[in-house]
């Protein structure tokens, strides 16, 4: 006979939420790169040179630091709450 176990809603919810925020805090980091790399098509001049994913995380990392890349995460963190 198999026991089978039940979790309160509260409970549920507070893993399902907590699981969220992580999964969006290992992904961030991309989404952030992805962002900035479309974002310089439509700041630079057209004859500027464009950088490209490591050479735009490098100078992330020396203009503003590691904790840029998750300058997003307290918005992202809310949406899955809402």
């Amino acid at each position: 006979m198999e026991k089978t176990t039940t979790c309160s809603p509260a409970l549920r919810f507070a893993c399902t939420s907590t699981a969220c925020v992580l999964a969006d805090s290992a992904c961030l980091p991309a989404d952030f790169l992805k962002v900035r790399l479309q974002l310089q098509n439509e700041l630079l001049p057209p004859s500027a040179p464009r950088l490209g994913v490591v050479a735009m995380a490098r100078t992330i990392l020396k203009k503003e630091g590691v904790l840029a890349f998750w300058s997003g995460l307290p918005a992202a963190a809310t949406r899955q709450f809402c």
